[in-house]
């Protein structure tokens, strides 16, 4: 007699992922809503979050999970004092079993925390697609990646909907057991009595041995039930805690760095930074910045698109027209429009002067002017040339050392409302230009769509004006490093003295009101030989 396969039932496949999130939202996010032709559920790992699906409102806690089946309108809002931490992930599952999630807010329990934790990691390593990107509509695979990464998401979906559906005859079979069920019990109650005692105690410099005697536990215990529990020790598990919670405060935006660390009874802010890197990946200032986005109001945010397109004033005010050019995040229309600097585009001049307002000059002037840029510009162009592109790179690595708070962002988006100080780097000049603005996207956007008025065109005289930052577009700048700070303005000027002057396009120092012509005889112009 032959052997005969029996095909596996599958009640529940999960063969097709759109999207795999986890967010660290602020604590007034607002998502306005929205509904799609797949199944996707939301998982509050922290804090609280109001949930509208369909016609009802839900309110969920950390631990709860909820289902929105295909067609369903959902949308979110945080409640504006605690910052929620979401697992939200889309995929296609036809089975009939998928009705039990109807209409069904569930709570998660360690193997389901489990499971959501694996569906993350492997989500992160199985697309290059940042987790915490709303914009996401489309995930990328991620060369390189683990084998079977994808497939692990999908098992990892289809075990947590089993065992949802499973739980109460689970349960049921577990009263056979009762010695068992009784052990584990205890064991989540005694986790869930010390993981209260250290969360009230979260602004406390705890020890170990404060921690067995405040709970009469003995350490190797309390050891062992932690790492059964948590994967880490209870200290371990309190400097987590701590580090929630400053992320939370973060978002919240209620408080600096300065009072986070006292809040969390950390010895000084330094420690505090070096802790939080540590657990995280980034600084403080680096995660404030990451979050930014996250602000926004809509999943999949035009706002860029089209504030490009209505004030860049050299887009023509006509219909879109692709192509478009995707640069930092931004989104550009390259059709009928230079986005990178050209002797052409570089000088518009016109007869109003923009610092004697109404003042006309004469066509004749305007003629000696223009000829006059062409020939600064040119001048730049080969002082820019004779610049040693190794050294320049040099310049930049030797500043983010002295300067280890700025950091390179990808997406000039990040950046929205967030202030501080940023450096442009256009390497294909050998230059960078380092400013301050209480809104970083702005300035550097305005940077980019700014044409100057011709009696700036010229900082100085024609062979010794250093060239304007305005003056350049959006295509000529190749990194973007930014500082997030509150205290802007004071610093500028200590960051422009730090970077060799030959590789700045700053033509005043930082933060000073001077004249052009005490800003040419203070030395801030070089000579173009």
């Amino acid at each position: 007699m032959g052997y005969e396969a029996i095909r596996l039932q599958r009640p529940l496949a999960v063969d097709d992922i759109v999207s795999v999130h986890y967010f660290e939202y602020s604590s007034n996010y607002y998502f306005e809503g929205e509904c799609h032709d797949f199944w996707e559920f939301l998982y509050v790992d922290k804090g609280e979050l109001d949930v509208r699906a369909g016609d009802v409102v839900q309110h969920l806690k950390k631990g709860q999970i909820i289902f929105h089946k295909p067609g369903e309108f959902h949308a979110l809002s945080a409640n504006g004092v605690v910052a929620p931490n979401l697992v939200v992930v889309g995929f296609v599952c036809h089975g009939e079993a998928m009705r039990f999630f109807e209409n069904r807010v569930l709570s998660v329990g360690d193997s389901g925390r489990a499971l959501l934790a694996r569906i993350v990691e492997e989500g992160e390593a199985a697309f290059s697609t940042p987790l915490n990107d709303p914009q996401t509509m489309q995930l990328a695979r991620r060369e390189g990646a683990p084998f079977g990464a994808e497939q692990l998401i999908g098992s990892s979906i289809e075990q947590l909907l089993i065992g949802f559906i499973r739980r109460g005859a689970d349960e049921a079979a577990a009263a056979a057991k009762p010695t068992s069920l009784i052990r584990e019990r205890t064991q989540q109650e005694f986790i869930d009595r010390v993981s209260k005692y250290l969360e009230d105690n979260i602004a406390k410099r705890l020890t170990l041995s404060d921690i067995c005697r405040d709970n009469l536990v003995g350490r190797s215990y309390l050891q062992k039930i932690f790492r059964e529990k948590t994967g880490g020790g209870a200290m371990e598990y309190f400097g987590t805690l701590k580090i929630d919670a400053a992320k939370r405060m973060i978002r919240e935006g209620t408080h600096n760095f300065t009072e986070i660390a006292a809040l969390l009874g950390y010895n000084s802010i330094h420690y505090f930074s070096r802790h939080f890197k540590k657990v995280t990946g980034m600084t403080p200032s680096e995660y404030a910045s990451s979050v930014k986005i996250l602000a926004t109001k809509n999943r999949v945010d035009t706002s860029s698109f089209l504030e490009t397109s209505k004030t860049a004033n050299y887009f023509p005010d006509e219909p879109f027209q692709l192509p478009f050019t995707n640069h930092f995040g931004v989104q550009f229309r390259n059709a009928s429009c230079e986005l990178a600097i050209s002797r052409e585009t570089y000088a518009e001049i016109d007869n109003k002067s923009s610092f004697t307002k109404g003042k006309i000059y004469s066509d004749d002037y305007c003629q000696k002017h223009r000829e006059n840029c062409l020939k600064n510009f040119d001048l730049n162009m080969n002082f820019f040339k004779s610049l040693s592109h190794q050294e320049f790179e040099e310049a930049i690595t030797t500043f983010l050392k002295e300067f280890p708070d700025f950091f390179e962002i990808k997406l000039l988006t990040e950046c929205r409302e967030v202030s501080g100080y940023y450096i442009m780097v256009l390497d294909n000049f050998c230059q960078a230009y380092i400013g301050t603005s209480k809104d970083i996207y702005k300035r550097i956007r305005s940077h980019w769509s700014t044409t100057l008025n011709f009696d700036r065109l010229i900082f100085g005289n024609v062979n010794n004006s250093i060239i304007a930052i305005d003056c350049f577009k959006a295509l000529d700048t190749t990194r973007i490093f930014i500082s997030p700070s509150s205290d802007t303005f004071s610093r500028e000027d200590e960051y422009i003295k730090a970077f060799p002057s030959k590789f700045l396009l700053n033509r005043t120092s930082g933060g000073r009101k001077e004249s052009f012509a005490d800003a040419i005889s203070s030395g801030k112009t070089r000579k173009l030989l």
